[in-house]
This record gives C-alpha cells, sequence and structure tokens, in this order.
C-alpha cells in the first residue's frame, strides 16, 4: 500500500481491486500480483515529475466505477494537480452502495471536494460551508463540475482495469514518465 500510496499511482486501480482479495486468494490473484510486481520492476526507471510552474490552480479529476463485481460499492477515484504538478491521489472503496451511476459519481465529488476544502485550507487557511456540501461549493464558486471526455478522465487510472495504450496515455497525463539519466 505504500507504494500506491506515496510513490505509485498508476497501480492504484490494481492494488485496489487485488487487496479486496486478500482474505481468500486464489491462482488468478497471484498471477495478478505477480503481473503488477513484474509491472514495478520493468517500470523502475518512471519518476514523478515536478516542473517550475507560476500557475496555482488547483485542477481535480474524480471518478466513480459504479459497484464492483463482490459487493457492489462503487470505486472512488480522483486526483489533484496545482498547477502542472500531481498533488494527490486517492483510490478508494465507498462504504455503501450507490443505487445508481449518477449517486456514485456524486458521492465521488462530495469525497474529492472534502479533499479541495483541506487543499484550498493549506493554501489559504479559511473556507466556510453552510448548506449541502456540493451545492454551497458550486454557489460559492470554490468548486465548478465540468464535463470530462473519458478520453481525458485522468481519474479513470484510479478507478478501473485499462487497456495498455489507454493506461500509458493517462500515466503521461499525469506526469509519471520515464526517467533518463
Amino acid at each position: 500500500m505504500y507504494i500506491t500510496n506515496c510513490t505509485s499511482s498508476d497501480i492504484s486501480s490494481a492494488i485496489g481491486i487485488l487487496s479486496r482479495r486478500v482474505v481468500k486468494p486464489n491462482e488468478h490473484d497471484w498471477k495478478a500480483l505477480k503481473r503488477i510486481l513484474g509491472y514495478l520492476k520493468s517500470t523502475l526507471d518512471l519518476v514523478l515529475v515536478f516542473k517550475t510552474s507560476y500557475s496555482v490552480e488547483l485542477t481535480g479529476y474524480i471518478d466513480a466505477d459504479w459497484g464492483n463485481e463482490k459487493d457492489r460499492k462503487s470505486t472512488t477515484g480522483y486526483i489533484y494537480k496545482l498547477g502542472t504538478n500531481l498533488i494527490t491521489w486517492v483510490n478508494q472503496n465507498e462504504n455503501s452502495v450507490s443505487l445508481y451511476s449518477t449517486e456514485a459519481e456524486y458521492l465521488a465529488a462530495a469525497t474529492a471536494a472534502q479533499e479541495a476544502i483541506w487543499l484550498d485550507l493549506l493554501m489559504t487557511e479559511h473556507f466556510d460551508i453552510k448548506f449541502h456540501f456540493i451545492n454551497d461549493l458550486i454557489t460559492n464558486k470554490f468548486l465548478s463540475l465540468n464535463y470530462c471526455p473519458t478520453e481525458k478522465m485522468l481519474a479513470d487510472i484510479l478507478t478501473k482495469p485499462l487497456a495498455k495504450n489507454k493506461f500509458q496515455e493517462l500515466r503521461q497525463g499525469i506526469e509519471l514518465i520515464t526517467y533518463s539519466h
């Protein structure tokens, strides 16, 4: 878990899925773990790049995978970038079952908005919430919800298995790139 939480955001989804199976792992789970370890070994030269940026714009990407196969609880994933720099990411199973995909997305937005408030408090040391959580954030122009097409949704890397090309594209989108000596 240290690797996914502190150094390799690109394996968060795979580790999240695999960690649901720790009680009774089967042969398929062992093969999946070996693939993850092989991936880590083959990508030792990947580094998270922090670029000099004069932008202090906080940008978030939020996604939810509605209901997994086992307990039907959704997976929330979000990424926050400050300027072009990835500063935080989360992949987590929600505690409750969402009845609709819209509900799962709304819950993910609320979870990610809590992180945005915390990040804003770190940067500005103030914020006041009085009414319905998301609506209040939008009303106060702290948060705006904008449609992000699936092909540009960086948080997809945290919520679901992806095809190799898509995975590599999103990995590059969060500035996790090969370091050349």
